[in-house]
């Protein structure tokens, strides 16, 4: 079993925690999948220091709006 001292708790609907991560992301346990919903080129060049240190055993994937939007509807994701 892993450990997530930083994984991000959800509660009354917003993340909470010195661990939140403020991204809006979708996390696929089955897959061992993240999807992260990115706008900015900026932010997506720095994907791989945010993966280190909250999904270290997962891969971290960026969606294109159309994707992100199924995704949303096959995972119940409120925004």
């Amino acid at each position: 079993m892993t450990t997530r001292k930083n994984y991000p708790r959800l509660r009354n609907g917003k993340l909470e925690g010195k661990g939140s991560f403020f991204i809006p992301h979708i996390i696929d346990e089955e897959n061992k999948v993240v999807w992260i919903r990115i706008t900015s080129s900026i932010t997506a060049m720095g994907m791989s220091a945010f993966k280190k240190d909250y999904f270290p055993n997962y891969e971290c994937k960026i969606p294109t709006k159309e994707y992100w939007e199924d995704l949303k509807k096959k995972h119940g994701y409120k925004e």
